[in-house]
């Protein structure tokens, strides 16, 4: 129906979004959030690949595990394969979040752009091809999408809510509302364009110098978390039989377990402090 039709957003940047396989998954229950997971990402494929690879990585995983701990036990195979499995989310979570931050750091420019185009008398939708085609990806990409559902006879509101929900950041969030606040109360929009990039662009250079200060910790931490798989694969190589014991008895096991949830939660504490919303 109609309804259905406006809430579903366009996206022109997959290849295998309409495989049947898609489909099927697309219709289970909040499963639809890791499409969008996918189109922030940037990458082409849908969720059906994406599982696909996930479990592929993650076979490879278990066998690489088990040929260098020389051990085919079921708790080395689980091991290895949670283990690359979410190696290959955490990847694609980094490629997602150095997208948004790419994308975040166009905005003023974008906002600026708009800003002139409005005041040489083009309509916004005009503003939005013209930017679309004048700027670099991601954010072009994402304009180009909104123009065309513009194009598709959705309604100017449901594209802009669209846009602000696909990319998921506070800065394109604050610009959307900017103008739909502007749509329907009036206003100068242009002057609006520029004041939203100026504030746009103090508080991206304020997080700049809190990454900059935070770096250290940051790499710490990932320090921490590479140096014990680091250590156990040296001592694999010195000793071969050192480490297989641990994957033999129930004691080694869970002081495994013990280990690994240890590293994530400290990882994920070290994150969090670091973590500034500005």
């Amino acid at each position: 129906d109609a309804d259905a039709a406006k809430s579903k957003l366009i996206s022109l940047a997959r290849e295998d979004v309409n495989s049947p396989l898609d489909r099927i998954l697309l219709g289970v229950p909040r499963l639809n959030t890791l499409d969008r997971f996918l189109e922030q990402a940037g990458v082409s494929y849908g969720p059906a690949t994406a599982v696909t690879l996930s479990l592929v990585f993650g076979f490879l995983g278990a066998l690489l595990t088990s040929l260098v701990f020389r051990n085919f036990a079921l708790f080395s195979l689980v091991l290895g394969f949670a283990a690359a499995a979410a190696l290959f989310w955490f990847r694609l979570s980094k490629k997602r979040k150095k997208r948004r931050d790419k994308l975040v750091r166009q905005i003023p420019d974008a906002l600026d752009f708009f800003a002139r185009s409005l005041r040489a008398g083009n309509p916004f939708a005009g503003a939005i091809k013209s930017a679309s085609e004048e700027l670099q990806d991601p954010l072009a990409g994402e304009l180009a999408i909104t123009f065309d559902e513009l194009n598709y006879g959705l309604e100017f509101e449901e594209s802009m809510k669209n846009l602000a929900a696909r990319v998921d950041s506070e800065e394109l969030r604050l610009f959307v509302t900017a103008v739909l606040v502007q749509k329907s109360t009036g206003g100068n929009l242009a002057e609006l364009m520029n004041r939203i990039s100026k504030l746009l662009r103090e508080r991206i250079t304020m997080r700049g110098e809190v990454r900059i200060q935070a770096a250290e910790m940051r790499a710490s931490a990932q320090i921490l978390i590479a140096l014990p798989i680091f250590i156990a694969g040296l001592l694999q190589l010195v000793n071969p039989e050192y480490l297989p014991i641990l994957f033999e008895n129930s004691l080694g096991r869970t002081i495994i377990m013990i280990q690994v949830g240890l590293m994530a939660f400290g990882y994920f504490i070290i994150n969090r402090m670091v973590d500034f919303r500005i």
